[in-house]
């Protein structure tokens, strides 16, 4: 039981811990530990032992790693699922309690998840009696303790606003390798200058941008690679269920934290990461443009996508909505279309892929009056199609969610070149391109010809 003058103490006094000595009472057994006030202290001093000892959680050896890692620069490469946001929350709790006068920034692209890492960091907090009691203030996006040191929970934007004139101790970029070169290099890094501060990038691999650079080639960084299967308390077999759900590549960067090569991928991470939106975005998300709808309707082990993009005033081609179902039951696929027909009152036109399973369901909403244009897909259409799509990544003019399936439908997405000079398209084996082949169409819809040839390019 801790005694109410020791509480007042710690929560009156400037500075927590309380480094000097304590006359009549002792800090550490505040904390029911049998230590002296000089011993606790030293001991306080290391990440692992305040996580065990004051924060009563069990940090597993790669975890104990990052948290005693002391260089200004650290990179953590972690599959999903495996502790990473977890444990450097951790880090950031133990950062801020044993040091005063601090400031710690958590950016990530989108405030939802430097919202979610901050969460962790308050969590920890409120769990124990002493460490709440030394709060100062909180919000939101911001606590600050007795000692003065303070966390703020930031996106990055569009351009990294919101970050400037925040010198920082400590900087920790969740999600690092979705968040841009430039706001990295003009932004964060300045923010850093002032006070020598230390950067923590953890995340999984994308793109190869500073984040892949960081790990694979600049030695001033601490490395740590973790892969899902790696973490004690992840579930195996869920891992292995997933791995059967998602196409190769995918899989590798997300479970196996691997940095996969790209060369014979039609629209590769690095041609996507423009395109996807700053912020969180629902579907449906309507704006006042026209509208142009692409289905692909699923055979028997495929699932039916539908996706329905917006060409805005500005020339922009914004998905708005997407939806998939399982199975062959195209009858709920068709009342969803006559749905959006009325919900999108300016749907210019319904794109709709009519090879094999999907001639009857075309059919039938020609029948109840969408205005459909039926796609037979052959070597040449097809050509034509995805490459349509792929001049659109190129002159960055698509908006997309960060949708994890979609995004990494298409970024899996492969070209074989053909010995008789044609080009094949689909996704990995066993793996599903629905995503792709309905956002394809829509965006074919709002250009039906292409004045440009196309092509691939041989490496």
């Amino acid at each position: 039981m801790i005694s109410k003058k020791i509480l007042e103490k710690i929560k009156t006094d400037r500075f927590f811990p309380a480094y000097e000595k304590e006359k009549k009472n002792s800090i550490a057994k505040a904390f029911g530990l049998d230590l002296s006030d000089e011993e606790f202290c030293k001991k306080l001093q290391d990440p692992v032992f305040f996580a065990e000892e004051i924060l009563k959680v069990k940090p597993w050896e790669k975890q104990k790693e990052l948290l005693r890692a002391n260089s200004k620069r650290i990179i953590a490469v972690w599959g999903r699922a495996s502790g990473k946001s977890w444990c450097t929350a951790l880090k950031a709790v133990h950062w801020i309690f044993t040091k005063p006068n601090q400031v710690v920034l958590i950016i990530s692209p989108w405030q939802r998840q430097s919202s979610d890492m901050f969460k962790i960091i308050k969590d920890f907090i409120y769990s124990n009696k002493i460490l709440k009691a030394s709060l100062r203030r909180h919000t939101e996006t911001c606590i600050e303790l007795n000692n003065n040191s303070i966390v703020h929970s930031l996106p990055t934007g569009t351009t990294g606003a919101a970050i400037r004139g925040k010198h920082a101790d400590l900087i920790i970029l969740e999600e690092a390798s979705y968040i841009k070169d430039e706001i990295v290099n003009r932004v964060i890094m300045q923010e850093l200058i002032a006070k020598s501060g230390t950067l923590i990038k953890i995340g999984t691999p994308w793109i190869k941008n500073h984040f892949y650079y960081s790990f694979v080639k600049d030695p001033d960084y601490f490395k740590s690679h973790c892969t899902s299967y790696d973490a004690p308390h992840t579930d195996k077999k869920a891992i292995d269920r997933e791995k059967e759900k998602l196409n190769a590549l995918d899989f590798r960067r997300e479970y196996l934290a691997e940095f996969v090569d790209s060369a014979y991928l039609i629209f590769p991470p690095e041609l996507i990461e423009p395109c996807i939106a700053e912020e969180d975005y629902p579907s449906i998300n309507a704006g006042v443009g026209e509208f142009y709808c692409g289905c692909d309707f699923g055979k028997l082990q495929d699932k039916s996508c539908i996706i329905v993009v917006e060409k805005t005033k500005e020339g922009k081609l914004k998905l708005v909505h997407w939806k998939s179902f399982r199975g062959q039951n195209y009858s709920k696929v068709i009342r969803h279309l006559e749905f959006l027909h009325s919900s999108f009152n300016r749907i210019i036109k319904f794109v709709v892929d009519k090879t094999s399973v999907g001639e009857r369901p075309c059919e039938e909403l020609i029948a109840a009056g969408l205005p459909i244009q039926g796609i037979m897909f052959s070597s040449q259409s097809k050509t034509n199609i995805i490459g349509n799509l792929r001049l659109q990544f190129e002159n960055q003019n698509l908006i997309l969610p960060k949708h994890r399936p979609m995004l990494g439908e298409i970024s899996s997405y492969e070209y074989k070149e053909l010995e008789s000079g044609r080009v094949k398209f689909s996704a990995p084996k066993k793996r599903h391109d629905d995503w792709v082949i309905a956002l394809a169409l829509a965006v074919w819809g709002i250009k039906t010809n292409i004045k440009q040839c196309w092509h691939i390019v041989s490496r």
